[in-house]
């Protein structure tokens, strides 16, 4: 069986947006590599739970003459093709967005913006584009090496697997915030932040299966 795969690079060279590949499950052989979207800098993707649109960061800070990122939402009309049609971009309110999450029930995208220490949640409306801006939420603070933690710089987002929180990475602070993800799409904060090792700077994590982890 072969399976189509989206790849997301940064545009600052020769690339130029998203591609497709097409992948063998049997022979283990990537091939059919082609351009399947011009975007700037998409440099993460995430699916809708219908398997019929996907989201992109664009890491940049010159979104419409501002200093955010954006976020570009495709329709996959052709899967096997690995063919996308641009739906529309809205800001990702705040600089370089690195990271994003869509949510269990598909109804908003949840961009962690690394400049500007940002968490940026934009609602998805029925047909896949993006509509109003839900959540704008700005960390605070900083930590101890002074060259990559003079402030926030959230880095990677995720919700639990029940479905019910929102955890956000910040490699500038050290910590990770943790958020209730309501029925609307929308994020409210919790208690304190969890915090890590000074200095350790988190990006990325993962749930266990269970959740408990």
């Amino acid at each position: 069986m072969k399976r189509t795969v989206f790849i997301g690079t940064y545009t600052g060279g020769e690339s130029k947006g998203i591609y497709a590949l097409r992948f063998d499950d049997e022979t283990e052989a990537l091939d059919d590599f082609r351009l399947a979207a011009e975007t700037p800098s998409p440099s993460f993707l995430a699916l809708h739970p219908n398997k019929k649109f996907l989201y992109a960061v664009n890491e940049t800070r010159d979104y419409e003459g501002t200093t955010s990122g954006s976020i570009t939402a495709f329709e996959i009309t052709d899967v096997r093709g690995g063919v996308l049609e641009k739906l529309n971009t809205k800001s990702a309110h705040g600089g370089s967005p690195c990271h994003l999450a869509v949510t269990p029930e598909g109804i908003s995208v949840i961009t962690a913006n690394y400049h500007g220490g940002t968490v940026g949640v934009i609602e998805i409306k029925p047909d896949g584009s993006l509509g109003k801006t839900l959540n704008a939420i700005k960390h605070e603070g900083s930590s101890v090496n002074k060259a990559r933690q003079e402030a926030p710089h959230p880095h990677a987002v995720n919700v639990d697997p029940n479905g019910r929180f929102v955890f956000v990475a910040d490699l500038g602070t050290d910590t990770i915030e943790k958020y209730r993800l309501r029925e609307s799409g929308q994020l409210t904060p919790l208690n304190e932040p969890t915090r890590v090792a000074a200095g350790s700077g988190p990006r990325h994590f993962a749930f266990h299966p269970s959740g408990r982890f």
